[in-house]
């Protein structure tokens, strides 16, 4: 059994159902601490426990196995496109595709990763209605969550700082804060995001001081922001409803951030409203 690959299923499946480790340790009949363990991935749990295991997180043995842990790259692309096309014409088929495709590969972190981009943007991009595109975001921002925990290092910075724009669009400013503040030195820019959350937050002035500084170190390009507004007007002179809006009288700032952020500044050179930010070099925190 491999220990590494049941260790996350169970964790993930514990706090999707609400529980805390004493009390599926409990349902078991094992120590908190030995469901610790199983988590972590420094033992694993008896053959004869798996069953328990599985009625309890309200699965089967096989999701906790992973027996089809990862798909293959080209079984994956043709995945991707399959969902892309169904997007098109079935906002809900394609939402439940999607769920269906995270349960047969529960810890798969890349086609996780994937998926929850998708169903990020599909909604604004095919203008799917409100339940839909609330179910879409819901995968999204839990698929993201998972892909922090579990997937890859190298992900985890762009995971973070979609999952923040996400947030910012659905109004959960605090915990999209949290997120843009945890984000280390990369060559991501963060300023756009930080400029619809401070909108949000009802400060016009931070806002134009997030999307001043963009456009004096590389954001001048029309690179500004997910929305394309290529510029930004300063709080005071005449807006539109939106907000601070791009200099074609577009749409505001939106938050929803490209999934290859390019023309931004390093983030070694941003400064931040507000004294926000973390040290240089920080990174995963959770």
């Amino acid at each position: 059994m491999d220990e590494m690959s049941i260790g996350p299923v169970i964790l993930d499946l514990r706090k999707k159902r609400g529980m805390t480790q004493e009390r599926l340790a409990e349902a078991v009949g094992v120590s908190p601490p030995a469901v610790s363990k199983w988590e972590t991935g420094a033992s694993c749990p008896d053959v004869a426990l798996l069953a328990p295991i599985a009625r309890a997180l309200d699965t089967d043995v096989n999701t906790l196995l992973s027996f089809h842990e990862t798909l293959p790259r080209e079984a994956l692309l043709n995945v991707l496109k399959e969902v892309g096309e169904l997007a098109k014409t079935d906002g809900p088929a394609a939402v439940e595709r999607i769920r269906m495709l995270t349960r047969r590969y529960p810890t798969d972190t890349q086609l996780r990763f994937q998926l929850s981009s998708m169903a990020m943007g599909f909604p604004q991009l095919y203008g799917w209605p409100g339940e839909t595109k609330e179910a879409a975001w819901d995968f999204a921002e839990e698929g993201f969550e998972y892909v922090r925990r579990h997937g890859e290092k190298k992900l985890w910075p762009i995971v973070t700082y979609l999952l923040a724009g996400l947030l910012v669009n659905r109004d959960r400013l605090d915990r999209a804060q949290e997120l843009l503040d945890s984000l280390p030195v990369l060559p991501l820019a963060p300023q756009t995001l930080y400029a619809a959350l401070y909108q949000k937050r009802g400060q016009p002035e931070k806002a134009w001081e997030q999307a001043r500084m963009q456009l004096m170190t590389g954001g001048a390009d029309g690179a500004a922001g997910p929305g394309g507004a290529g510029g930004f007007r300063r709080p005071g002179r005449r807006q539109g409803a939106g907000g601070l809006r791009g200099g074609g009288g577009g749409p505001g700032i939106s938050a929803l951030p490209p999934l290859y952020p390019t023309g931004g500044p390093r983030c070694e050179d941003r400064r931040r409203g507000g004294g926000v930010g973390k040290a240089p070099g920080s990174g995963p925190g959770d």
